[in-house]
């Protein structure tokens, strides 16, 4: 039977202030690109909310029963402003969760 053998000793240093540096600059690189993910795909939500809303609103221009155009037209900006609060109470959430 074999005798117990000690684990080999690692020796540890500690990084070198231009290492220190260099990983605090790509941590640092990596958070902003982070904010600007959620910052941007905030962004691109309204955009596109927005966007749905104005072709609904604009097609309630074009129909020509007065009814069934307020009706889109109203649609449009109610389909807006849902789209837009939604995509930023989820930013909201994020940035309080503490993912940014």
């Amino acid at each position: 039977m074999r005798a117990f053998e000690p684990p080999p000793l690692y020796k540890w240093t500690p990084p070198s202030p231009e290492a220190r540096a260099a990983e605090l600059r790509r941590l640092e690189r990596e958070a902003r690109l982070g904010e600007w993910k959620l910052y941007g795909y905030a962004i691109l939500q309204c955009f596109l909310a927005t966007s749905a809303g104005c072709v609904i609103a604009g097609y309630g221009f074009h129909v020509t029963d007065p009814e069934l155009g307020e009706i889109l037209l109203l649609s449009g900006g109610l389909v807006s402003w849902i789209g837009n609060l939604f995509a930023l109470g989820r930013l909201a959430l994020r940035v309080e969760r503490g993912d940014v």
